[in-house]
């Protein structure tokens, strides 16, 4: 039986779908049919379209299309009114998969056509993506304090993130930086990211949509638009183009609509023009005043991402109690670069780095440092780095701090209450030094921050963890009771320490196994306890002490 034959007869025999016809095959060799549909005394129709390559997905799309026009007002449906189904893989059988499909058609039209189900997490409009040029423009928004108030606009600063690859384009990725004037509101990033000069763009809160008579398709050109935005927009575009040099200077201007997605949720959507071809053109009234008008043009938009720190981080994050706090890393070597780095992955907001060392090329393969960078500071390419990987994360550093914690710990009383003061503004502070002498003076200084030390022995067998009074007296029996292989250390070439062992991908396990440890006791309101993470052929036991 081919292929053809094998989706017939499932059809058939399958409740619920009928086959109109036979299936007919298109040129890039799909088998296209139309199938009625009967759900709970309803009929419906579709087209049916399947790709050659079913069963299989192609760039995680399914490639069979079930399409009705009729049903473009429904969630889950394509401007081309095929709706979307996910099934699960089935590649090993074109029958099974076919059946799973149907099912899926099936429950889609029972949830959304007949009960008129919604979706909370379906929220803005559908848009199709196109350029005016060669370029791919992504523009990404994150959160602005303050609410938008319908059909506020003016001007919104932008600046550009990166230029990339995107399949066989150039890609340019821009943020959202801050709107305003009159009053500016700026956009929840790091000042990493918030500390620069901004491209000049404008931005409406449109709210409804910007789509085409309120569905849920964007609108196709700006004519469109009128209904929706008022007439000072267009026309604060115009006079703004024709006063303002950065705007006038630009390649191209970019647009961004804003519309409430939920109650506390705003969806930023961008389109873009270039600068000899607005969307407006000017006119002039019976009084001699020039006013902005809109063209029959239309509406190149471009895809937004939506960054904000919810959304970011809404696919793993760890416990507020930790990511929330204000945390001061001493020791950015292995241990210390590596947790560094699952702290920001995680949400940390607030990180302060502390290391005198500076990262020389043999430090890299077993810490989160790259070798382009060459010697540099640790702080600094470790600050840089986690920056990078976050736009949420403040990032200080200082390379003196231990110094002048065992300088001053013999000093006046005036000065041990300043280093005091100073340590207490973090509340946690996670010592990855391996500095034994900084241990004894934490412990004698008492600032109000959790003191937690964390370090392993050589070939990242074990990770000891303590927190707590008297660190440095417990840190040390730990150790004293693990059994430590002190005869294979690295020795450098000259006259340098010898140092341990330890590869990156062990360090990283001992790490985050006992950073998913705090993350559970801080979560679960349970306190944070002294312990150890055994590594045994991979095999990961947490002994607390």
């Amino acid at each position: 039986m081919n292929r053809a034959s094998i989706i017939a007869e499932t059809i058939r025999k399958f409740d619920g779908i009928e086959l109109k016809g036979e299936l007919s095959e298109t040129e890039v060799k799909s088998l296209v049919a139309e199938i009625g549909v009967e759900v709970d005394d309803t009929k419906h129709l579709f087209k049916m379209e399947i790709y050659g390559s079913y069963p299989f997905q192609f760039h995680d799309h399914e490639t069979i299309r079930f399409v009705n026009k009729e049903f473009l007002d429904f969630d889950h449906v394509n401007s081309d009114g095929s709706i979307c189904i996910h099934t699960n893989n089935y590649p090993d059988s074109l029958e099974e998969k076919l059946v799973l499909d149907l099912n899926g058609l099936i429950s889609w039209v029972k949830r959304y056509v007949i009960d008129k189900g919604k979706d909370d997490h379906y929220e803005h409009i559908i848009v199709p993506y196109s350029s005016h040029d060669d370029k791919i423009r992504h523009f990404l928004f994150t959160d602005v304090a303050g609410k938008f108030e319908k059909g506020q606009h003016g001007l919104c600063g932008y600046k550009l993130l990166a230029n990339s690859e995107v399949g066989d384009s150039v890609g340019e990725t821009y943020i959202l930086r801050e709107f305003g004037p009159p009053a500016s509101a700026k956009c929840d990033w790091s000042e990493f990211y918030n500390n620069s000069d901004d491209n000049i763009g404008f931005f409406i809160f449109s709210d409804p949509p910007v789509s085409q008579n309120n569905a849920r398709f964007a609108a196709g050109k700006w004519v469109e638009l009128k209904q929706i935005i008022p007439p000072n927009f267009f026309q604060q575009m115009w006079l703004e183009f024709k006063g303002n040099k950065k705007i006038r200077n630009s390649r191209f201007i970019p647009v961004f609509f804003g519309y409430s997605i939920t109650e506390n949720k705003v969806h930023w959507q961008a389109a873009t023009f270039p600068k000899g071809d607005p969307p407006y053109y000017t006119v002039k009234d019976k009084k001699g005043n020039w006013s902005g008008e809109v063209r029959d043009l239309e509406i190149k938009w471009s895809e937004t991402f939506d960054c904000s720190y919810d959304v970011f981080f809404g696919r793993g994050k760890l416990t507020e109690h930790l990511v929330s706090k204000r945390i001061m890393l001493i020791g950015c070597g292995a241990v210390g670069s590596v947790i560094s780095e699952s702290l920001v992955r995680g949400g940390a907001r607030h990180v302060a780095l502390v290391d005198y060392d500076i990262k020389e090329p043999g430090n890299i393969s077993r810490s989160n440092y790259k070798f382009i960078n060459g010697v540099t500071d640790k702080t600094h390419e470790l600050g840089l780095h986690l920056m990078t990987i976050s736009p949420f994360v403040e990032v200080t550093y200082s390379k003196r701090l231990t110094d002048n914690i065992k300088l001053f710990k013999f000093g006046d009383p005036k000065s041990r209450e300043i280093l005091i003061e100073l340590l207490s503004e973090y509340d946690f502070i996670i010592d990855c030094s391996t500095d034994n002498d900084l241990l004894f003076i934490l412990d004698d200084l008492k600032p109000s921050s959790q003191v937690l030390s964390i370090g392993i022995t050589n070939h990242a067998k074990e990770l000891v963890f303590t927190t707590g009074d008297n660190l440095y007296r417990k840190t040390g029996q730990i150790f004293g009771q693990l059994r430590q292989d002190m005869d294979d250390l690295f020795n450098p070439t000259g006259c340098w320490s010898p140092t341990f062992k330890a590869r990156h991908t062990d360090i990283s396990l001992l790490v985050n196994a006992a950073l998913n440890e705090v993350d559970y006791r801080l979560s679960s309101n349970h306190a944070l306890r002294n312990f150890y993470v055994s590594r045994e052929a991979n095999n990961i036991e947490i002994c607390h002490y």
